[in-house]
């Protein structure tokens, strides 16, 4: 029997991690369904097109932006929505006006399980996608659809939104499967069942590595991945600030370090932008290690999916502001300096047995970083074992979303 598969996350925006994660959850549904059929969404059709070959629906969240330019029917749709809940209390059959909403109704009532992945895209930092997730609970909960939250972060939420609205439409939500252990906080805070809530981990950890070889000493290559300063989130927001306080100081920071790097070994710097927006930051780098006058680094260019998969997984240690580089480095053992903005890359670092080279985005100084670069290379072996390890049993957690996509699927 196919199973029918409503699909919604975070691709489309732009985010490279987030296109990996399909890609992954893809590969697992692949290995692990018999049978089913697809029913996708995505903020950009186009951009889920050329990463992936993929037809796919405009999502919700991409009907009800309010940014106006790329939604000039917000309102009307608006209206819409507001005129479904009023006659949905009164009739069987409540009244969808806009159609492109009534086909997202349909998709839904016609599926077997709704399916919200993506990584970071459920919390209420992004204030005009958490109301777009909400409602598509709403409609799969009214057609009384198996919900499943699939290898997320849950946040950051403050704590009234935990107890208020988060509490009442997880209530709606057959399974929740989080790839971070703070994320459970959110979870109990909204006084979501346990029964039903499970720590696995990110999806992209099953990625297959490539035939692992220890770097040669002459060859050295250092994945950055930078993006724009920012305070570093805890799971109910910002954390307190760091020393940093201006981009100025941060981009600086990142340049001494590098800088030095490059007088202590013999290194090529591959800068791996992780999202469309995140390339300018990475710019940004490129042009002060020119101002410094090194010229042995490659800047990739907004990279398809693949191509970013294969920089990640090549470079022999990886120093990111971002979870996804990190992750995908650490499935073929390498090694990672995080500069941490969000507390779901600070968990996976701990994961992997490396917490120890984690910092806060607004908190670490080029110092540290070169002193854990040295720590790192001068005894290369050991830490690569140790990740290799560690990114073992985080695999085997990584299992656990299609494992229990698959019981959601067989239950009554």
């Amino acid at each position: 029997m196919t199973s029918k598969i409503y699909l919604t996350g975070g691709w489309g925006y732009g985010n490279k991690g987030d296109n990996v994660i399909l890609m992954a959850m893809l590969n697992s549904l692949k290995e692990n369904i018999p049978s089913y059929e697809l029913f996708i969404t995505s903020f950009s059709p186009d951009e889920l097109k050329r990463m992936h070959s993929l037809s796919s629906q405009k999502s919700i969240h991409r009907l009800l932006t309010t940014r106006f330019l790329k939604n000039p029917l917000f309102l009307v749709r608006i209206f819409s929505v507001w005129f479904w809940r009023v006659t949905k209390k009164y009739f069987n059959n409540p009244i969808m006006i806009c159609p492109s909403l009534r086909k997202h109704l349909d998709l839904i009532k016609n599926s077997d399980v709704v399916l919200m992945a993506g990584g970071g895209y459920f919390n209420d930092a992004w204030k005009d996608a958490l109301p777009s997730r909400l409602l598509e609970i709403e409609i799969a909960s009214y057609f009384n659809k198996k919900i499943m939250l699939y290898g997320q972060s849950i946040g950051p939420f403050s704590k009234e939104s935990c107890e208020g609205v988060l509490r009442d439409y997880l209530s709606g939500v057959s399974r929740v499967t989080f790839r971070d252990i703070k994320s459970e906080q959110t979870l109990r805070l909204a006084q979501f069942d346990e029964l039903k809530m499970k720590l696995t981990a990110d999806e992209v950890n099953l990625l297959p590595p490539r035939n692992y070889t220890q770097p040669k000493a002459e060859n050295f290559s250092v994945g950055v991945m930078v993006q724009h300063f920012r305070k570093h989130e805890g799971p109910t927001g910002s954390s307190s600030a760091g020393w940093i306080d201006t981009s100025e100081k941060y981009y600086e920071q990142i340049a001494i370090a590098l800088e030095e790097l490059n007088k202590l070994k013999k290194v090529h710097f591959i800068i791996i932008p992780s999202t469309t927006w995140d390339q300018s930051s990475c710019n940004k780098v490129a042009r002060k290690l020119n101002e410094k006058k090194i010229s042995n680094f490659t800047l990739l260019n907004n990279p398809n999916v693949n191509d970013f998969v294969s920089a990640c997984q090549t470079v022999d240690l990886m120093i990111s502001t971002n979870m996804h580089p990190i992750i995908i480095a650490s499935t073929m053992c390498k090694p990672s300096i995080a500069i941490s903005y969000h507390y779901k890359l600070d968990d996976f670092m701990d994961s992997i047995g490396m917490s120890e080279f984690t910092s806060k985005i607004d908190d670490f100084t080029a110092e540290w970083l070169v002193n854990n670069f040295e720590k790192i290379t001068s005894n290369y072996g050991l830490y690569a074992e140790r990740v290799k390890d560690n990114h073992l049993r985080v695999q085997e957690l990584a299992k656990g979303n299609i494992s229990i996509l698959k019981d959601l699927i067989n239950s009554n």
